[in-house]
Formats: C-alpha cells, sequence, structure tokens
C-alpha cells in the first residue's frame, strides 16, 4: 500500500480570536509523499513551506518555473499579463502614482549575503486626467549600492540619466537616424536636418602620398 495523494489541515495558532491554520494538498513524487500546495493563513505556497506572500512559488531547479500558454488560434496577444492598480475598489488615480514593478532580486557578496534588488520595471502614472492619460515606464538598475532610474519613457519623451553611456554596436557603421529628414543636436545647439553637399572636394598629387 502506498499514499499517493493526501490532503492534510493542521493548526498553526490556537491563540483565541487569532486562530491560524494550514491546508496542505499533498502527492506522492519518486515514491516520497509532500506537500505541493501548501495554504498558511492568507498565503498560498508551491513548493514553499513558509510562503511568505499571496502566492510563492519556489524551485531548486534552473530554467522555467512559470509557464503561462496559450492556444487560441487567431493573429490576437494570448498569454498577457495585467498588472492591474487601483486606489481601493473604485479609487480614482492620481498624478505620479506607481502602478506596478517588476523586481529581479539575488543576493550579493557579503559575509552573509543579503537580498539585493539589482533592477526594476516600474510603471507611473503621468497624468490621470480623463481623455488625456499620460503614462510612464522606468528602467532601474542598481548603480554603486543605489538603485537609479536609467531610462525613462513618456508619453513624449525618452530620458537617459545623466552619466550614461550611450552606445549603438561596437562595428563601424552605426548611424542614429537613417533618413535625412532626422534631426541629431549636440552641446544644446538646436536640432537640424542633416546638410546637403555645398560642393564635392577633389585632390591631385604628383608625388608622395
Amino acid at each position: 500500500a502506498h499514499d499517493y495523494a493526501s490532503i492534510v489541515a493542521s493548526i498553526e495558532d490556537t491563540t483565541n480570536t487569532s486562530e491560524d491554520g494550514i491546508l496542505d494538498i499533498m502527492t506522492s513524487a519518486a515514491g516520497t509523499l509532500a506537500s505541493r500546495i501548501r495554504i498558511q493563513n492568507t498565503n498560498v505556497g508551491i513548493n514553499e513551506a513558509s510562503p511568505q506572500n499571496l502566492l510563492h512559488i519556489t524551485d531548486s531547479q534552473a530554467g522555467v518555473i512559470l509557464e503561462i500558454q496559450c492556444t487560441a488560434n487567431n493573429a490576437s496577444s494570448g498569454a498577457d499579463i495585467l498588472l492591474s492598480r487601483a486606489r481601493g475598489a473604485s479609487g480614482a488615480g492620481q498624478d505620479s502614482d506607481t502602478l506596478s514593478t517588476i523586481i529581479f532580486e539575488g543576493k550579493n557578496d557579503s559575509a552573509t549575503p543579503q537580498e539585493v534588488s539589482y533592477a526594476t520595471i516600474e510603471a507611473k502614472i503621468i497624468d490621470a486626467s480623463d481623455g488625456t492619460e499620460d503614462g510612464q515606464l522606468n528602467l532601474k538598475v542598481q548603480e554603486d549600492g543605489t538603485l537609479t532610474t536609467q531610462l525613462s519613457i513618456d508619453a513624449s519623451l525618452l530620458t537617459f540619466t545623466d552619466g550614461v553611456n550611450f552606445t549603438l554596436g561596437s562595428s563601424g557603421g552605426t548611424k542614429i537616424g537613417t533618413a535625412t529628414s532626422q534631426k541629431l543636436a549636440f552641446f544644446n545647439a538646436t536640432p537640424v536636418v542633416q546638410q546637403s553637399a555645398i560642393a564635392n572636394i577633389t585632390t591631385t598629387a604628383s608625388s608622395g602620398t
């Protein structure tokens, strides 16, 4: 006989008026019965014995641990991820509200390694006015121990932080703009369209180089 699956309920805290419970959904893998989904008071863990958030997924294997697949046979967007943020059930958004942030976290090399947010993608409201809404996307990375916005994308502005180098590839012939109607400015000068040639320069030499 072997237990292939089970549902186990247990008490976490018996304190009067603040009781907490745990529910484990368990399955057998390679002959071992263990909890695969744990509901601990308000949090849900997948392969996680002590879930720290509403949904906490833990895996010891490298590679994909979360897959969202769409099999709709059309050209529409599928397997979308919606991050929705509101002030209460129906509260209006306000200018400068931070909507959602995707955080990329890892440990540093301290004697006691600490969790560090090395990069984030942050979305904000710039203008919440009905009919003229504007948004902003900020790309942040750690710079000398401080999470810093390096690129900000607004409705009509693309901003690189001061001191950030702007590199287009590493080979010769890289272009900034491909059409003569595109404009480029240097040293606070007014952007101008690429100048047309005034005349061709010709050189001749009777000897030497």
